[in-house]
């Protein structure tokens, strides 16, 4: 039995990308290794979604816990020639956007959404539209992916959903953004 034992001590395993390997007697290369591995990251996979930043005119805003980046759709025209066979050629036509929607945690004392809002309602052009960038990061919380929307003002404004009975629940609030442009690189 103690042999047995002291043979399970002297074993270890190491997984790497799924793959089991055992090990015995490498303690000082078992170390390098696993050092080794933790410091690698995947770059062929996909990114993750849950590292992100949003800049309102340049100026990182914290808390935002949800960012719909949104779709577009092309209009798809048909014709046909007098001369053509009995089936229509297609043509794509104009490229329409969804609007983006943010989400951020709900902090009193921080209205810059709201004052933003106001300032649509007030129709204060200047101060109504601004850039929007919203940035993927990866694991090292480095900048990926960038969307920037330009001339971007706010459609719809939701104020905190209050509730007694939500324990846990955060307040948030939510806005809905138009825009002019919208460009996508990767930094």
């Amino acid at each position: 039995m103690d042999q047995d034992i002291t043979r399970r001590k002297a074993i270890q395993t190491l997984s790497v990308g799924g793959i089991t390997v055992a090990l015995s007697g490498c303690q000082g290369m078992l170390s390098e290794m696993i050092d080794m591995n933790t410091n690698t990251q995947d770059r062929h996979g996909p990114m993750r979604t849950g590292r992100f930043t949003v800049q309102i005119n340049d100026t990182e805003i914290a808390g935002f816990q949800h960012v719909k980046i949104p779709g577009s759709s092309t209009e798809r025209d048909e014709y046909r020639d007098g001369s053509d066979p009995d089936y229509e050629k297609k043509l794509w036509g104009k490229t329409t956007y969804d609007e983006l929607e943010l989400v951020r945690g709900f902090v009193p004392g921080d209205p810059v959404l709201r004052e933003w809002k106001d300032d649509v309602i007030a129709g204060k052009v200047d101060s109504g539209r601004k850039k929007v960038t919203v940035s993927l990061m990866n694991e090292d919380g480095e900048a990926v992916i960038e969307w920037q929307f330009s001339n971007s003002w706010i459609t719809e404004y939701e104020p905190p959903e209050l509730d007694a009975n939500a324990e846990e629940n955060v307040g948030t609030e939510a806005v809905t953004v138009a825009f002019d442009k919208m460009v996508r690189t990767e930094v």
